[in-house]
């Protein structure tokens, strides 16, 4: 069947996000952040609607230890959740070395 089509401004999301970090030694930091993605339903045809994206929440956290003013080295653990699409949900955990110059 015939979907329809969108007219402009019917697609949106609302988001969130919160992070904190705490230096707890001269080179050592911990940081957490928590965020949500939200999305509005799009139409289709007139009485026809469903979400366009899936909902998701993320929490995020992780080590960072600065060898230099230049390089940082963090290890990350990042979680993802979808309540609408359990089979979805994912965690991460991520090594990395940041050099700047």
């Amino acid at each position: 069947g015939c979907l329809g089509s969108l007219e402009p401004g019917e697609m949106g999301v609302t988001t969130w996000y919160l992070e904190g970090k705490w230096k707890f030694a001269p080179a050592w930091y911990l940081a957490v952040r928590t965020g949500q993605m939200r999305f509005d339903k799009e139409t289709f045809g007139a009485n026809t609607s469903q979400p366009w994206d899936y909902n998701v929440t993320r929490i995020e956290g992780g080590i960072g230890y600065h060898f230099t003013r230049n390089i940082t080295g963090k290890m990350v653990e990042q979680v993802n959740r979808f309540p609408d699409r359990l089979s979805q949900n994912i965690a991460t955990t991520a090594c990395q070395l940041s050099i700047s110059f």
